[in-house]
């Protein structure tokens, strides 16, 4: 991981991001992701592989047949964290929403004839996401082998991009990176 520059002792704990599924598709990753950014620290993002993993539908007929190895790569954890940042984001717009409407409620009720506004900022300059499309990431495909990628991008950018084969990883810098840490993602 200190391939990329950043300071080893700047990382926080770290995540592994699953495969989603279409019924399951946890969240708690980004949890600590944005913990790890509120205190200032790295988060390394491990992706997950599934090897041996057994076909379940043949696993119900009695056979044990085992689906072939994949390994997550970068563009699907980028997808996968701005999927599930979206979700929370529309959420939280609601429940804001409704919040925002019963305190105007209250204090329209209250308000004097002399006072024709309701003091609060206004839902639009609410404060900026810890992550969102323009977090920055740094993305490492296979760590200290000769054919190593690493990119430093915006998950947003990230989506889109093909590092090549396996093994990828992930990190999501602190908000403030140390001036050794951004001369060398920049280089």
């Amino acid at each position: 991981v200190a391939v990329c520059g950043l300071q080893l002792y700047s990382f926080g704990q770290s995540v592994t991001i699953p495969f989603f599924l279409p019924r399951w598709r946890p969240s708690s990753f980004i949890e600590r992701i944005e913990a790890n950014k509120k205190n200032g620290l790295h988060t390394l993002c491990l992706l997950d592989i599934k090897v041996k993993e057994p076909d379940l539908e043949k696993q119900a007929q009695g056979l044990t047949i085992y689906g072939p190895p994949r390994y997550m790569n970068v563009s699907t954890a980028a997808q996968q964290i701005l999927s599930v940042v979206q979700k929370q984001r529309s959420l939280s717009r609601k429940r804001v929403s409704k919040r925002r409407k019963r305190m105007i409620k209250k204090r329209l009720a209250i308000v004097n004839a002399e006072y024709s506004t309701v003091d609060g900022p206004p839902i639009e300059q609410l404060p900026e996401p810890l992550l969102g499309p323009r977090t920055m990431a740094v993305a490492i495909a296979r760590a200290g082998s000769a054919s190593m990628r690493i990119a430093y991008a915006s998950l947003e950018k990230l989506q889109y991009i093909d590092l090549g084969g396996p093994l990828h990883s992930l990190i999501i810098p602190a908000a403030e990176l140390h001036d050794l840490e951004k001369e060398a993602l920049e280089a």
